[in-house]
């Protein structure tokens, strides 16, 4: 056991000391517990061992795939790597996030700015957070933690900044601060480090051991976060994946997932590691449940994991761009109910083998619609995603999907409430051939995604100014204003042109056929605000007569 006090920890991390393996879970802790952490910190409560593993240098420079650095804010410095964190991400990204204030981190989608605002009030001598920084800026008593962890800045100019000229008053602040900046910078943090009897690393001229022991870092991921922040099957998996292929073929298996991923990113489509590795599942072991496909993982060669691999790459980009995309008009993850409605749409894909038919494409479209008014994969997602598989395994047909969902029948109440993603994945579909509100006579599928604007007919000012209380037949004025029956597709352009626009007005500018398409009722009086809740009757009964038909329910 090594003991090294909080200010040199801070210092290692930020000369780059720490990798991360890819089979770490992303940092995932909340504000609440990073606070804990501090206060058991000021405190001098014990917060556990940080257990880390001292590899030679050259598993850093010959598996550089297989680690990655605390933040990308170290990505300039991982040529410094020195140990594996095995236990202790969470909270040694929390000391580095609060002495920063923002770092950049890895999750299951990408990247994402991770910002904290940890203050130290000194009169009631406490931690906090708040996001409101400008509320504290000229408060005497409250300072902002990362400014108290360096010690290039001294407490006097942090007194002044303050105003603080009462001697007693400046003295009494002066003390807490530099009590806590000691009690804070000179806390002991334990680090064990794995003695090399546990994970001896043995080289030859022409091998190592090292994927060896990166699945016994695996296993023991798994026991040491059994009780806290749980490594991700998808992490694990992929994980002992990389080390198979790597060993067996030389080739990363991480390495092309990134590549998969980057690919889609190109379409617009940022999907989690979850969906990939299930559909992975899928197509090479007919499982998507991660427990359930341990052994088949375990028995499959390096050779088979690389050949599915490059078949779920062509799956993958022909159910998005093909199918989503062209046929159903779906142009990213928000007009999905479930990102994991993608599963069975692969699976289905690869059993087809690797190409669908307008017959198949109907059904899928009907299923997509249906899956998602039944929020399928939202709730039991193993257990729905391992039915559909194992019928779709046994049946080869995509309509008996629908014997799995709980209701079949579109109903009134589909649209009877504010908008969600199931009606914007139905939107979406109905709009399909559709032409934009505008003059530049584009229809809704030639729209790129980040050209799609969610319209309100009806602005939200318009209603307010009519309805002063605030109140729409028996609907507040923010439900009545979010209907699903207020809701369209347009385009980016279309949207800043209308406005705050008058429907009135605005409509009657329209082509009949543009209207029709968006399920508009042509009676100019409906588009009068006093008649907004009859506007809201007709148009909801509109969009369920072409969902009917959509789904041959007429």
């Amino acid at each position: 056991m090594v003991v090294t006090l909080l200010k040199d920890l801070l210092v290692d991390i930020e000369q780059g000391l720490y990798a991360l393996p890819e089979i770490q879970r992303p940092y995932v802790w909340r504000n609440p517990q990073v606070r804990q952490l501090f206060e058991s910190i000021y405190n001098n409560y014990p917060i556990g061992a940080i257990i880390v593993w001292e590899p030679a240098r050259e598993v850093f420079e010959n598996y550089s795939d297989l680690f990655r650095p605390l933040s990308r804010e170290l990505e300039e410095v991982q040529n410094n790597f020195k140990y594996i964190v095995i236990d202790g991400q969470q909270r040694m990204l929390s000391m580095w996030l609060v002495s920063r204030g923002s770092i950049t981190i890895k999750d299951d989608y990408g990247e994402r700015k991770r910002e904290i605002g940890l203050y130290y009030n000194a009169d009631k001598d406490e931690l906090f957070v708040s996001r409101a920084r400008r509320k504290y800026e000229k408060d005497p008593s409250v300072y902002e933690v990362k400014n108290l962890l360096v010690k290039d800045i001294d407490i006097e100019d942090l007194l002044d900044e303050k105003g603080i000229n009462d001697r007693t008053r400046r003295k009494l602040i002066r003390s807490r601060l530099i009590s806590f900046r000691d009690g804070v910078l000179n806390y002991p943090v334990d680090i064990y480090i794995i003695p090399s009897s546990t994970l001896r690393y043995e080289r030859s001229d022409d091998s190592d051991n090292f994927l060896e022991l990166f699945e016994k870092i695996s296993h023991m991921f798994v026991r040491l976060n059994y009780t806290g922040t749980r490594v991700r099957a998808p992490h694990l998996i992929l994980a002992l994946l990389t080390s198979k292929t790597r060993r067996e073929r030389g080739e990363s298996f991480r390495r092309k997932i990134s590549y998969i991923v980057e690919e889609l990113k190109n379409l617009g489509w940022i999907l989690g590691e979850g969906v990939i590795m299930r559909s992975f599942l899928s197509i090479s072991l007919d499982e998507p449940r991660f427990r359930k496909a341990q052994l088949g993982l375990s028995n499959m060669s390096a050779e088979d994991a690389l050949k599915y691999l490059d078949e779920l790459d062509y799956v993958l980009k022909y159910v998005i761009k093909d199918v989503l995309m062209k046929e159903m008009n779906i142009k990213s993850p928000k007009f999905l109910k479930s990102e994991y409605l993608i599963v069975p749409l692969s699976y289905y894909t690869h059993l087809k083998g690797g190409r669908l038919y307008p017959s198949d494409l109907l059904k899928i479209k009907q299923w997509l619609i249906l899956a998602s008014f039944n929020r399928r994969y939202t709730g039991r997602l193993e257990t729905d995603l391992a039915e559909d598989v194992n019928t779709l395994k046994e049946e080869r047909d995509f309509h008996k999907l629908q014997v799995n969902l709980s209701f079949t029948e579109a109903t009134e109440e589909w649209f009877d409430n504010t908008y969600d993603r199931e009606h914007l994945t139905a939107l979406m579909i109905m709009l399909k051939d559709a032409y934009d509100m505008s003059e530049r006579a584009m229809r809704i599928c030639e729209l790129d995604a980040e050209k799609i604007h969610i319209h309100h007919i009806f602005p939200k000012s318009l209603l307010a100014k009519f309805y002063v209380e605030g109140i729409v037949g028996d609907m507040d004025l923010e439900t009545a204003y979010d209907h699903i029956a207020n809701i369209t597709i347009i385009s980016s352009y279309a949207n800043e042109s209308i406005g705050g626009k008058n429907p009135y007005e605005y409509l009657d500018s329209l082509d009949s056929e543009i209207l029709k398409a968006h399920m508009i009722p042509e009676d100019r009086e409906l588009w009068k605000t006093e008649k907004y809740i009859e506007f809201l009757k007709q148009r909801k009964m509109l969009m369920l007569q072409k969902l009917k038909n959509l789904l041959g329910q007429n």
